[in-house]
């Protein structure tokens, strides 16, 4: 139990310090607004977790049982619903208010409904 609690909290605690660090290198959210939908901010903000492949299976994203992008009920969702998902978090995931602009998000998600054709 405590082995697992210790993973748990040691896992926050990498992904807190992720996402303050990404927001401190980033803290104008437009400084990055203009960029394509290469994977360029899903590989600096979502990889960690997610995999550069979108699958989940990163031993941090295995830890926070991160959703694979790729599976049905993620791909399956309306794109304002997993907007909201980015922007207000959910389960283990942080938010990214204030770190990533709506049109940001949605350079995301362009990205991440690639995973659905493939």
């Amino acid at each position: 139990m405590w082995k697992e609690s210790r993973s748990i909290i040691f896992g926050t605690i990498l992904l807190a310090l992720f996402a303050t660090a990404g927001f401190a290198a980033n803290s104008k959210p437009e400084a990055n607004s203009k960029s394509a939908p290469d994977g360029s901010l899903f590989k600096s903000r979502c990889a960690l977790c997610h995999g550069a492949d979108g699958r989940g299976k990163t031993s941090l994203g295995q830890q926070l049982k991160a959703a694979d992008l790729h599976s049905a009920p993620v791909q399956s969702q309306s794109s304002k619903a997993l907007h909201n998902i980015i922007l207000h978090g959910k389960g283990n995931m942080p938010p990214f208010e204030g770190q990533l602009t709506d049109e940001q998000i949605d350079q995301v998600l362009k990205f991440v409904r690639q995973f659905g054709k493939k």
